[in-house]
């Protein structure tokens, strides 16, 4: 028989003692927010507005733009393209998955501008425990270190001055013989430059009836403009055919057709100021003659009276017309000659009138 052996205290302990599990390290506590932290509100509303654009906003044509829908039908038409284009596309403000998605607005751009260029390790949003930036009725309300406030602060101006520049554009329509414009061209303008200097006090001591039309706008920059001065006349320029029981009829298209100057100008300020890009649409026209209305006619079926037809009438019109368009580079101070034409074709000689369009940026205003 084996002797039997007690096992000791310590055996006996590891028996019934689980071996001990590797625990994992402690993470770190985040460290607490200074108490040197203060909260500021900065008005952005004047940063995420944007100036409308006057294109294509008035119902009153010039003759190079008869039958284009205007106004409420242009807004009317883009609008029905955005809706045919989601339906196209399968658009409908969600995920693949049919989610609503909330897109990002101007305001929200704004805080993601502020939190990732000015110390981005120390927004709550990014994994800090110092800042942070939230939105309401348009202030940012941001919680910072006064030094990175400061930041924000000069972040913003920044913004302010770069989308709140004011242009103001002068523009003259002169009619000149072609040795009014030999007088009237500076010859000091750099060798080879594509853009052709106007003295002014030259033009000013031509007769008074050299100027035909001045118009001066003040916009933002990068804004849209149109103005236009003139006679308006309405004009039928399209029929179409209704057909009822029994009857039958035109429907006219009316256009408000314009006799004047018209100028769309988009000034966009070079960095320093110095110089501005110009996009720039001009017409200037002249009634020859009241418009002239003609009667089409076509059979019509629906009548009661078999081979009679309807009619309608449109209106032919008689104008003097001259229209272009250009993007151009004018120093800022300097007016200078954009272009320019024989305003009638068809007169030849040294007698024939020549409209030029002169446009000056006399003011490139930054806000304080």
């Amino acid at each position: 028989m084996t002797p039997y052996a007690r096992p000791t205290v310590l055996a006996l302990l590891l028996a019934v003692t689980p071996p001990a599990r590797a625990q994992e390290a402690p993470r770190p506590a985040p460290a607490p927010a200074p108490a040197d932290t203060v909260t500021r509100v900065y008005e952005i509303r004047d940063l995420v507005q944007s100036a409308r654009n006057y294109a294509d906003s008035n119902a009153i044509v010039p003759p190079t733009r008869m039958g284009e829908p205007r106004g409420r039908q242009l807004a009317e038409l883009t609008m029905q393209m955005a809706q045919s284009q989601q339906a196209l596309f399968g658009g409908n403000g969600g995920d693949q998955a049919g989610r609503k998605v909330r897109r990002a607005s101007p305001y929200d751009d704004i805080v993601h501008l502020v939190t990732d260029t000015i110390a981005p390790e120390s927004w709550k949003d990014n994994g800090g425990a110092v800042g942070s930036a939230r939105v309401l009725n348009g202030q940012l309300v941001i919680t910072q270190l006064p030094e990175h406030q400061k930041e924000i602060e000069a972040l913003l101006n920044d913004l302010r001055a770069a989308s709140s520049r004011m242009v103001t554009t002068v523009a003259r329509w002169v009619m000149l013989q072609p040795e009014d414009l030999k007088t009237v061209l500076k010859t000091t303008a750099g060798a080879g430059s594509p853009v052709q200097e106007v003295d002014l006090a030259a033009l000013q001591k031509l007769p008074n009836d050299r100027t035909q039309y001045r118009g001066q706008t003040t916009c933002f920059n990068g804004q849209t403009v149109q103005i236009a001065s003139g006679r308006v006349r309405t004009v039928i320029t399209d029929t179409q055919p209704l057909v009822s029981a029994g009857a039958s009829g035109y429907q006219p298209t009316v256009s408000f057709v314009q006799a004047g100057a018209m100028l769309e100008i988009t000034p966009l300020l070079l960095p320093d100021g110095s110089a501005a890009v110009l996009d720039v649409r001009s017409v200037a026209s002249e009634w020859n003659r009241d418009p002239v209305a003609e009667v089409v006619s076509s059979p019509s079926s629906a009548t009661t009276q078999p081979g009679r037809a309807s009619a309608g009438a449109i209106d032919r019109i008689d104008m003097v017309v001259q229209h272009f368009g250009t993007t151009v580079t004018v120093p800022v101070g300097r007016p200078a000659l954009l272009g320019g034409m024989t305003f009638e074709p068809g007169q030849q000689g040294s007698g024939s009138r020549q409209l030029y369009l002169i446009v000056e940026i006399v003011a490139a205003i930054s806000p304080k």
